[in-house]
Parts: C-alpha cells; sequence; structure tokens
C-alpha cells in the first residue's frame, strides 16, 4: 500500500535550506515514507494528536498520516534543537 507524501510549506523552505548531503538523506527518508507510514527509526511523539517523528543525523522529519487518504503531511523538518520549541 502506498502513500502520497506532500509537504507544508514550511517544510519546503525548511528543505531548500539544507546542505546537499543533509538534502538527500531527507528525500531518502521521506521516500521510504511512500512505501511505509512507519519507516525504521519512526517514533510517535505524546500529545492529543497523531503526529510522527523520523530522524536522520541531527534533524527530524515531523510528520502527520491521514490513514484514509493514503496521505502523510510533512509539516516541519528541523535540527533537532529546534525542532521540539
Amino acid at each position: 500500500m502506498n502513500f502520497r507524501v506532500e509537504l507544508s510549506s514550511k517544510a519546503l523552505q525548511s528543505l531548500s535550506k539544507l546542505d546537499l548531503s543533509d538534502k538527500k538523506r531527507a528525500f531518502d527518508k521521506i521516500e521510504s515514507l511512500e512505501n511505509t507510514p512507519f519507516p525504521t527509526g519512526y517514533k510517535k511523539l505524546g500529545g492529543k494528536n497523531e503526529v510522527y517523528r523520523l530522524r536522520f543525523g541531527n534533524f527530524r522529519i515531523l510528520y502527520t498520516i491521514s490513514k484514509p487518504e493514503h496521505t502523510i503531511l510533512i509539516f516541519h523538518i528541523e535540527k533537532r534543537s529546534k525542532v521540539y520549541q
């Protein structure tokens, strides 16, 4: 079951600021989400909303899943030190 991955404008802006090697690693993680919304290394974050985290290096990708529509929305990509603020 494949999922469609969408990036918010904020996530696209963050992605554009990454250096080339970090961009490649981010795209590899994003591609892994197309096959499964729960790839190796994912973690569900606490709280009311269904928010998940995927790490790569010192960066985090935050996303939500809409199972009926088979859509994953990536809404934040940032360094670990800033992403949870």
